[in-house]
């Protein structure tokens, strides 16, 4: 996640927050740290160490996990020359009890915790609320919230016996907490760990960071847990390096780090930045950088506000009714004909006298940006409408760059001719494609003028408008390449291939990817089988579904195993939830491959591979 303002985000630690930097020792001081025997947990545990505290204490359920993990502590303080005495507790934090068995052994000890990070938690369970009951979602509660409030009030109200000591409490908190879609198949761990969070947020208000330090943040993009069990590999994302929230805790727990008091910032973002952004950001809002309902309507509003004021449009498209031989795209040399995907939000761009553009830092109205210079194979686009896509507003929250332009699906006229394609291309021409959005400063949809290959751009014919054309975009493109590309479908032209004595499942088919899968799969001579609450029926069979079935029906996948035993493609055009292991379910008789558009949870069923698309290499440049 990027934030306005900012405009250096690391991946890896950096000099400011190393733990060896003087101001940042942590000599004579304890730290306790719950699910310090693995993962991030370990990480700030090591980090403590290389700090020279002179305790570092790791509590975990797990006796074996805890011994491991004190050995390998003790080890990194000898190689590193540090003070530090490494030892561990057993507790389980989500039972009283055994919380009250924890600090208890503490003062009997005569143990003082100067700084307490809380990263234990429960990742919540692979279900919806109501199936995972009562009981399991209390279960995340004890661990992630309750837990939370026992910890943080037994560390205030230790009985220091005279110590006066700067008391700090980090807390690993998750985006999770407010961009619930990363973890939507797990709806109690988002919801939980923000009541922890909120918790913590409302008791800085409370209490002064000169009485106790509360820093909360989000460690980053990191392969753990919560990652494998969503079917992630080292391979999906270009993770973070683990030592980063490690060394972050450090500088969180010093007293440079008082500015974040009680709010909630990521472990990648640039600490000597964060520090002006931040006494900026609170001069005009109190609860600046603070996880929760409150400040979440009041981004929004201001975003709403930022478009209505510069000339931005937004209005709710249906379906555009257009013959399939009337409208042809143009794509990597293959021309394919396709109906104006379903449901479309389209944004129009009106009455724009100056430059301006939609940044993916926090999605605000930039003015006077340059026009982008072409090359001699580009074209330069006056932009006239566009399609939002979930890509899109996912840029307003993860890592984009300073400056980069959101928006991928365009519609406009041709303003610039680069020299070696004027054969192609003319001043005027009515033009229309996907670019990778969200990434260039130069390249984004949400602006007046964007660059593209004149290859990655198709003309749009004379009966077919601005807004429908916009829909023409990653859609399509996520189609073509999931069906040529991972499952070896041939492109088809513009006659409707040989009927194949094959079903191919294509899950979500009334989604706008799902349309344009049914449409090609269709062209292709595949017999479609899809899924759709009752109310699309009707809509996917009219894109060419042969058959379709309810995917609310807890039978769906044996359904579909009746009819159609021999399904060995598939594609996933929801990705959430439980949508990849009902395709694989559908797979299971034959085996075979399932394509998903998003990362998710796999289950092992035999047989059956997966495999992830982005449509964004379509491009044809590195990201």
């Amino acid at each position: 996640m990027s934030l306005p303002g900012l405009k250096t985000l690391h991946k890896k630690p950096y000099p400011v927050i190393y733990p060896t930097r003087p101001e940042l020792s942590q000599e004579g001081r304890t730290i306790l740290i719950t699910g310090g025997n693995s993962g991030i947990g370990f990480s700030i545990a090591r980090s403590f160490v290389i700090s020279k505290a002179k305790r570092v204490i790791v509590a975990s359920r797990r006796h074996d996990s805890i011994q491991t993990a004190v050995s390998k502590l003790a080890k990194q303080a000898k190689d590193s020359g540090s003070p530090t005495a490494a030892e561990g507790r057993v507790c389980d934090v989500g039972d009283l009890n055994s919380t009250a068995s924890l600090w208890q052994g503490l003062k009997d000890d005569g143990i003082h915790v100067d700084t307490l990070v809380l990263s234990a938690a429960s990742l919540g369970k692979n279900k919806p609320l109501l199936e995972a009951g009562r009981d399991g979602v209390w279960d995340d509660f004890e661990t992630n919230t309750r837990a939370t409030i026992d910890f943080t009030t037994r560390f205030y109200g230790q009985e220091a016996q005279g110590i006066e000591t700067h008391k700090a409490l980090i807390s690993l908190s998750t985006c999770v907490t407010y961009m619930r879609h990363y973890a939507s198949d797990r709806p109690s761990y988002g919801i939980t760990k923000l009541a922890g969070t909120d918790y913590l947020q409302q008791l800085a208000f409370e209490v002064g960071p000169k009485k106790m330090q509360i820093s909360i943040f989000h460690p980053g993009i990191i392969f753990n847990e919560l990652a494998a069990a969503r079917g992630m590999d080292e391979t999906t994302y270009p993770w973070d390096d683990e030592n980063l929230p490690g060394n972050f805790a450090v500088w969180a727990a010093s007293p440079e780090a008082e500015f974040i008091h009680g709010r909630f910032v990521w472990a990648a973002w640039d600490v000597e930045e964060l520090k002006t952004r931040i006494e900026d950001g609170v001069k005009k809002n109190p609860r600046f950088l603070m996880a929760g309902i409150e400040g979440l309507s009041r981004m929004i509003k201001s975003v709403k506000a930022d478009h209505n004021e510069d000339g931005y449009k937004f209005y709710f498209k249906e379906t555009a009714k257009v013959d399939r031989n009337d409208c042809k795209l143009l794509y990597t040399n293959c021309f394919l004909p396709f109906k104006v995907s379903n449901r479309s939000i389209v944004t129009r761009l009106i009455n724009a006298t100056r430059a301006k553009a939609i940044g993916g830092q926090g999605g605000r109205v930039q003015d006077n940006v340059p026009i982008p210079t072409i090359s001699s194979n580009e074209i330069l686009v006056k932009v006239k409408a566009v399609a939002l896509n979930p890509t899109d507003f996912k840029h307003l929250d993860i890592i984009s760059p300073t400056n980069s332009i959101i928006g991928c699906d365009y519609a406009g006229v041709v303003h610039q001719v680069g020299d070696s394609v004027r054969d192609r291309w003319k001043v005027g021409d009515r033009v229309a494609g996907a670019v990778h959005g969200g990434l260039y400063p130069d390249k984004g949809a949400f602006a007046e003028y964007l660059k593209i290959d004149a290859d990655l751009a198709w003309k749009v014919p004379d009966d077919i408008s601005d807004t429908d054309a916009t829909t023409y975009g990653v859609s399509a493109v996520t189609a073509m390449l999931v069906l040529n590309v991972h499952h070896g479908i041939p492109f088809v032209d513009t006659k409707p291939a040989t009927p194949k004595n094959e079903a191919i499942f294509i899950y979500a088919g009334a989604t706008s990817a799902g349309l344009y899968h049914i449409q090609l799969a269709k062209a292709a001579g595949y017999t479609v089988v899809t899924t759709a609450s009752p109310r699309s029926f009707q809509l996917v069979k009219q894109y060419g579904a042969d058959v379709v079935f309810d995917y609310n029906s807890p039978s769906v996948a044996e359904d579909i195993i009746k009819e159609y035993p021999k399904i060995t493609k598939a594609v996933d055009c929801f990705s959430e939830g439980k949508s990849t292991s009902i395709c694989a379910a559908v797979l299971k008789p034959s085996g075979g491959k399932v394509v998903t558009l998003l990362p998710n949870g796999k289950s092992s069923t035999p047989g059956v591979t997966y495999d992830l698309v982005m449509s964004y290499t379509a491009m044809g440049h590195a990201f």
